[in-house]
């Protein structure tokens, strides 16, 4: 397969499988409870609002007050109170308020794709050239060794392009780090990585093509756990390895440092992994248990 048409089919390959196309409107109740008893305790009870602000893109379920109509207005208003007080629970105005809606959108997506995007990352592997003609099992062991790190990758972009600025970013990150403090949850701490990562990510600059690409390097590398034909999977690797350096120089051509800073991703991308499996499982399982009863935390500093 050429070069262009490969890069073609991974693209569309990932435009068909990002999100369910209800992801806005669909919240589980447990989902809703686990962001309210993770986040609402942070601020008083008159800082929140049961609809959004005009003009923000989302559907979520908690908001809290906001006169801008936009998440650009948000982010100048961000960078302008940035050297206000880093307490949250000072007395006066809380200059962390105007991004307090976007917690809750991100604890959201985060929730509601635990598990529906395990199966669009399964779907995006089958799109991918050569992947199924591989061993079975080794599609099995590629899919089970990198899907929290697609989901990473996934999650991360849809943040950076959600939230703009990265100053947005920043102060979520302030308040889910600020949450830890107070009681951890691994909820928290996951969307804390997610964030974090999502921060590091934004200064590559990455269109969503590159990103299709980066990911479908990270389904096909040969050192995931039980791949019992390395050759075969290396090859596949190989030539979208080369595509996306050929897209990167291509998009970046005044910036040669972005396509090696993007190889050294891979190895916090498993790192998180690595960190999170577990955490990943117990929120899941945590959520299922807890659907019909008030939420808690799993433990207290």
């Amino acid at each position: 397969m050429k070069m262009e048409q490969l890069i073609l089919t991974i693209h569309e390959a990932q435009k068909n499988t990002l999100w369910d196309r209800d992801i806005f409107s669909k919240t589980s109740s447990e989902a809703k409870n686990l962001i309210s008893c993770c986040v609402t305790s942070l601020l008083p009870k008159d800082q929140f609002q049961d609809e959004p602000p005009k003009g923000t893109p989302t559907n979520t379920s908690h908001w809290v007050k906001n006169p801008y109509s936009s998440i650009s207005d948000i982010a100048k208003t961000l960078s302008s109170s940035k050297a206000q007080s880093s307490d949250l629970h000072s007395t006066g105005d809380n200059p962390w308020k105007f991004s307090q809606h976007q917690i809750f959108f991100i604890l959201e997506i985060i929730v509601n794709n635990l598990t529906a995007s395990v199966t669009q990352i399964i779907s995006f592997a089958k799109l991918i050239p050569g992947f199924q003609i591989l061993d079975k099992d080794d599609q099995i062991n590629l899919l089970k060794g990198s899907t929290l790190e697609i989901l990473l990758v996934r999650l991360s972009h849809f943040l950076i392009l959600y939230a703009g600025d990265v100053s947005v970013l920043e102060y979520c990150q302030h308040i889910l780090q600020s949450c830890l403090h107070r009681e951890v949850h691994p909820l928290i701490e996951i969307a804390s990585d997610i964030v974090d990562f999502a921060i590091k990510f934004k200064t590559l600059n990455l269109n969503a093509c590159e990103v299709a690409l980066f990911t479908s390097i990270l389904l096909l590398s040969s050192d995931h756990s039980g791949v019992k034909y390395p050759g075969e999977v290396e090859a596949i690797q190989l030539s979208i390895i080369q595509a996306l350096q050929s897209q990167v120089s291509l998009n970046h051509p005044n910036d040669p440092s972005i396509f090696p800073r993007l190889m050294t991703k891979i190895s916090d991308v498993r790192q998180f992994s690595v960190i999170n499996s577990e955490k990943m499982l117990t929120t899941a399982q945590f959520c299922e248990s807890e659907k019909d009863s008030p939420l808690v935390p799993l433990k207290s500093r």
